[in-house]
């Protein structure tokens, strides 16, 4: 008996780009469609980006954040089941060290808040944030810390307070990555 294997049918693709645009994170909302990355305007560095499509891929906005003077990235998207949008990366801080950052949107792309984290202030060690999930009342995000190379998993409410953080890895010199 011959099994066929079913394939895949594009339904549409669209693209969306300025001189330099890359994505990483993608999340869904009521038939939205929210994609996080990064960007390059023309400045020299990169911004955080969050685009979001309709269900029929057409672009609805866009929007970023950071400066041209500093190099800040997009790593993954999350949205709550109230609509608000939570994007995460990292920033380039002064110094040039790389500190963790969150950014809430509400649903039509206006920033309601951002913060960031830095596990070695003053260090020139890099915190960088690779993945976030919401809750109905807390925010998660995992990454990792340069000065250890060591897993963080940090606990943010809804207003962008941290709550606790924690580690893994024992500053082995095995890389850990979340």
């Amino acid at each position: 008996i011959a099994v066929g294997i079913a394939q895949p049918t594009e339904l549409w693709n669209t693209s969306w780009g300025e001189v330099t645009s890359v994505s990483h994170g993608i999340d869904t909302f009521n038939e939205s469609i929210y994609v996080a990355g990064y960007t390059n305007l023309g400045g020299g560095s990169y911004n955080i980006l969050l685009i979001k499509f309709n269900d029929s891929g057409q672009h609805e906005w866009n929007t970023s954040w950071g400066d041209d003077a500093d190099d800040d990235r997009g790593y993954d998207v999350a949205v709550d089941d109230d609509g608000y949008i939570y994007v995460t990366g990292y920033h380039e801080a002064s110094g040039g060290n790389d500190d963790l950052v969150v950014i809430k949107y509400n649903s039509s792309g206006q920033q309601e808040w951002n913060t960031t984290y830095d596990d070695s202030p003053g260090s020139g060690f890099n915190d960088v944030a690779y993945g976030i999930t919401v809750t109905d009342d807390y925010i998660y995000v995992t990454g990792s810390m340069e000065q250890y190379d060591d897993m963080k998993l940090i606990k943010y409410n809804k207003s962008g307070q941290q709550e606790w953080n924690t580690t893994w890895g024992g500053g082995t010199t095995v890389d850990d990555y979340g």
